[in-house]
């Protein structure tokens, strides 16, 4: 394979990562949004919402501006969506 084609692969590799963690990132609030009932989140989907968005809980818990960012971003994908406030 030649240096030009290798550099094109590895080109489109990295903005096809970019992109996932983009949607990854961005996909919390319209699931969230779309999980959400006026009861709050149906616990047959809390595991599932566990594992999948573990990770990005786990930053948004360490940098309390982000927080309030996606509980904004959450509260615009779902009116529904109140979040509980911290003991």
């Amino acid at each position: 394979m030649s240096d030009e084609k290798r550099f094109k692969l590895s080109r489109l590799l990295g903005y096809i990562i970019l992109f996932f963690l983009v949607a990854y990132v961005l996909s919390i609030g319209p699931v969230v949004g779309s999980l959400q009932t006026p009861q709050g989140t149906p616990l047959q989907y809390v595991p599932l919402l566990t594992a999948v968005y573990g990770p990005l809980v786990w930053v948004i818990d360490r940098v309390p501006f982000l927080e309030k960012v996606v509980q904004r971003y959450i509260e615009f994908c779902s009116p529904d969506f109140e979040h509980a406030p911290a003991p």
